[in-house]
């Protein structure tokens, strides 16, 4: 890969996740430009949209969207030499500190973006990211289509790429899109993918389902940051929690107390 294609892929990867391209667009190299992703949250995924399996089914995007369960989706492309690997492997790190069994309650869908690759391709790229997963609670499946499926997809998500003929190669972004079970675009996470981040949104795809009540209380700590994609830390939220972890602790050392003076009351009667 020649330094071209080197500093473009550097710059997709620390660039910031979201408005950074259109801010910057008048210093960008020129191939940049229009590669970005527009948050469009609350769109709604087209379910009846086409592609292929690993094992070379057609299938429609509905039948990932099943039992109520939130969809994890990505955009890449296999032969990808650079950035998808990194993305990937990201969400491969993230993915695999989730507790187990938590895997089960939601699906993984990778669709390239090249319509050129093939069902053998997409079937090679699923054994490697699943042998490095380590995971069989984890439903992971990575698709092929046709061009015009995948224009309507990444156009809803709002996910703009760009080919380059002479080089065979796809300039993109690097983003996940958490997806509500009725197929409505929740949340958007640019990289590094963490496990906190990932839960989190999970949580907010799944409308409340997922996560426990103790989770749903750290999520108040934090808040979804758009321009970067990525949860911060929010000073209200924490200080809201301390006051209810305050409470609760407050509450068990009294009914300790009480329960320690009523014995010894008992006791002495």
């Amino acid at each position: 890969m020649n330094s071209l294609i080197q500093s473009l892929t550097f710059v997709l990867c620390t660039s910031f996740f979201l408005g950074t391209f259109a801010y910057a667009e008048e210093k960008l190299p020129k191939e940049l430009r229009g590669v970005e992703v527009k948050q469009k949250l609350g769109a709604r995924i087209d379910l009846t949209l086409p592609f292929v399996d690993h094992k070379g089914k057609e299938r429609t995007l509905k039948s990932y969207f099943a039992d109520n369960k939130p969809v994890l989706l990505t955009l890449n492309y296999y032969n990808c030499p650079m950035l998808c690997t990194i993305q990937l492997n990201s969400l491969v790190d993230a993915m695999k500190k989730l507790p187990k069994g938590y895997g089960k309650k939601f699906r993984v869908v990778t669709v390239s973006i090249n319509h050129r690759e093939d069902a053998k391709l997409a079937a090679a790229k699923r054994k490697n990211y699943l042998k490095q997963l380590k995971r069989k609670d984890i439903e992971w499946e990575f698709m092929t289509g046709k061009k015009k499926h995948i224009e309507v997809l990444s156009k809803t998500v709002g996910f703009k790429y760009r080919y380059l003929p002479k080089k065979k190669q796809y300039l993109h972004p690097a983003v996940v899109f958490f997806v509500t079970p009725d197929g409505k675009v929740s949340q958007y996470l640019g990289l590094p993918y963490v496990t906190r981040d990932v839960k989190f949104a999970l949580v907010t795809a799944s409308k409340g389902r997922l996560g426990s009540i103790f989770e749903k209380l750290i999520m108040s700590c934090f808040i979804y940051n758009s321009t970067d994609g990525q949860y911060t830390p929010y000073a209200y939220g924490i200080v809201r929690l301390s006051g209810v972890l305050t409470v609760i602790v407050l509450a068990i050392m009294l009914l300790l107390f009480w329960t320690r003076e009523r014995q010894r009351v008992e006791k002495m009667t």
